[in-house]
């Protein structure tokens, strides 16, 4: 059902939770694949993938492709019908992804959803879900002085979708964060993978390129993952 796409580098501690957590998630049944794509890490993360995780299969790039081009790499070997983003740095609790894939199964309008992203301490980041950014933003961003003094603002509650994030069912949003990003396999190979010629925000590009072909973007505020943000590879 799912192929779990984990970018690495120079990550192995990270790497190693994130690998058990997904060893350790609650799958309901769901089938799954893991897939490490590693760009060149020489902190030992590629032999903590051999000795300690067996059943993941590891792709081990000489030098550091990016985040998109390791993602695209992970993808043409994959087997699941929806593919699975992830960053080094998460760990999975509970049925977080066994949620996921129920909802999208029910929902064929879907091309994408995400998980909610929290901080360790449990705490929201606020950057799982999101609108499309306006110049506003450039003031009401997610980490801008002006956002963490009045974080009730209304251009900042409008961005960061603040108010829905306690909901019970997931909600549409304009474009979620490939720390975990779940896309339908055919979707994906529709809009022709993640776009290469991006290093950051490249999300908003492709969840862009998704709605224009018809498709749905959502989060679920009930699948929770941990992000340690910008620890790992990032």
């Amino acid at each position: 059902d799912i192929t779990a796409i984990v970018i690495s580098l120079n990550s192995r501690r990270f790497l190693r939770d994130c690998l058990d957590s997904l060893r350790g998630a609650e799958w309901r049944g769901v089938t799954h694949e893991v897939i490490v794509v590693d760009n060149g890490s020489t902190d030992g993360s590629q032999e903590i993938v051999r000795r300690e995780h067996p059943s993941v299969r590891l792709i081990a790039n000489e030098a550091n492709l990016g985040f998109c081009k390791a993602s695209n790499q992970g993808a043409a070997a994959a087997r699941g019908r929806y593919f699975l983003f992830l960053n080094d740095d998460i760990l999975i609790l509970g049925d977080a992804l066994a949620r996921l894939v129920e909802f999208m199964d029910a929902h064929p309008e879907a091309g994408l959803i995400g998980s909610r992203l929290l901080n360790p301490d449990g705490t929201d980041q606020f950057s799982s879900g999101r609108r499309f950014p306006t110049p506003a933003n450039a003031l009401f961003g997610r980490k801008s002085l002006l956002t963490r003094m009045f974080p009730r603002a209304r251009w900042a509650r409008a961005y960061l979708l603040s108010d829905k994030v306690e909901a019970p069912e997931p909600y549409e949003v304009d474009w979620i964060s490939a720390a975990a990003m779940m896309v339908r396999r055919d979707v994906f190979a529709e809009l022709g993978g993640l776009a290469e010629d991006f290093y950051y925000f490249h999300e908003i590009v492709f969840c862009g390129r998704a709605m224009r072909a018809g498709y749905r973007v959502y989060l679920d505020p009930q699948s929770k993952i941990i992000h340690y943000e910008g620890a790992g590879s990032g």
